[in-house]
Parts: structure tokens; C-alpha cells; sequence
């Protein structure tokens, strides 16, 4: 499998500089939703939470997980456990969708497989 470059929608939704929104880009990109929808739904779910350490999720600056939890089910996306299959990877959990999509989910990143 080649790696392909592909910013989920950021600079063609206008948004410029570096960012640490891996969680919105991958959600853009493995539901095939405009980034900008996928940072306005992730940004109105940060909006429910609870204040932890002082601050919220930011689809700008980083999703607790919980809130990338409730927006993936809200998409229709299913949580697999993989810590008995890839017992050896520091990988916690991935997504499902219908389509066979995966989103994984690792202690610092999320990705699309």
C-alpha cells in the first residue's frame, strides 16, 4: 500500500498555517464530508463538554477522545477493539464504517487504513 498525501478538504475550505487537527482530516476524509462540516460538528460537540484541565476539545488544536467517540457513532461509525489483534501495536481501538473504512486510533494520532 502507497502513503498518499491528502489534507482532508483544510486548504480548500480556506483554512491556512499548521494545525493540530489530524481527527478532523481523517473524519473529513474517511466519510468523505466537506472538512469544514466536519470541524463545525467536532467544534459543536467540544461545545457540550465539560471543562478538563481548563480547556474543551478544539477541532483546531486537538479532539478528546470521548468527542471523537460521539461524533463518529453520530456518522454511523462502530467501534472495533484491536488491542487482541495487534497485541504488539500501541493502537487502542479503530473505526468501521460500513464500507470497511478504519480509522485508527493511537495514544498520538489518528489515521485512515
Amino acid at each position: 500500500m502507497n502513503w498518499v498525501y491528502d489534507d482532508g478538504g483544510r486548504k480548500a475550505a480556506g483554512f491556512q498555517g499548521k494545525a493540530g487537527d489530524c481527527v478532523a482530516r481523517s473524519i473529513a476524509i474517511a466519510t468523505r464530508l466537506p472538512y469544514r462540516q466536519v470541524y463545525a460538528l467536532l467544534n459543536e460537540q467540544a461545545g457540550c463538554e465539560r471543562l478538563t484541565r481548563g480547556r474543551r476539545s478544539s477541532a483546531r488544536n486537538g479532539v478528546f477522545r470521548r468527542t471523537c467517540q460521539r461524533v463518529l457513532e453520530s456518522l454511523g461509525w462502530r467501534r472495533v477493539p484491536t488491542m487482541k489483534i495487534a497485541h504488539h501495536a500501541s493502537c487502542g481501538s479503530s473505526r468501521v464504517d460500513v464500507r470497511g473504512m478504519n480509522m485508527l486510533r493511537t495514544p498520538a494520532r489518528v489515521g485512515i487504513a
